[in-house]
């Protein structure tokens, strides 16, 4: 597949999908319930920053892609920023279709799978964190190993 090559291509694919759902799901909103507070987040905003998010990260690829020290590191980020997105808001969606099913049935069925989903979501969402530190990682041991004395 040419369109993918170079294989940071696929963060703005994945960017334009992103940004194409934020319009499909327009009436969506996700409900964090933290203490006593409520959130109310629509959904159209998290795709749009998952899509903004995505775009950044293809712009820099695209004028740093030359100066990267590891092609192993490159294809790990990308790709993993890829999936653990798309994991984050899949599990977002489906935790919030899961409490709305069981809101009128038993409560501790909700609070079970609302617990479990949210953490889920927190693991998906500490992997993303942490796996965002190999590219200036990657970028910055690439310019120091290209660096002419």
């Amino acid at each position: 597949m040419k369109i993918l090559r170079p294989l940071h291509n696929l963060l703005l694919i994945v960017s334009a999908l992103f940004f194409l759902a934020a319009f499909l799901t327009l009436k969506r909103t996700l409900d964090i319930n933290l203490y006593d507070t409520v959130y109310i987040v629509p959904f159209s905003r998290i795709f749009m920053v998952c899509a903004v998010f995505l775009s950044l990260l293809w712009l820099l690829y695209t004028f740093t892609y030359h100066r990267l020290f590891s092609q192993k590191l490159y294809k790990i980020h990308v790709i993993g920023s890829v999936l653990l997105f798309i994991i984050i808001i899949a599990g977002s969606l489906w935790s919030n279709q899961l409490i709305e099913h069981y809101t009128g049935s038993d409560p501790l069925k909700k609070v079970q799978w609302s617990t479990e989903t949210g953490n889920g979501i927190a693991i998906a969402s500490i992997l993303l964190t942490s796996i965002q530190l190999l590219y200036p990682l990657n970028l910055i041991i690439g310019l120091f190993k290209n660096k002419k004395p």
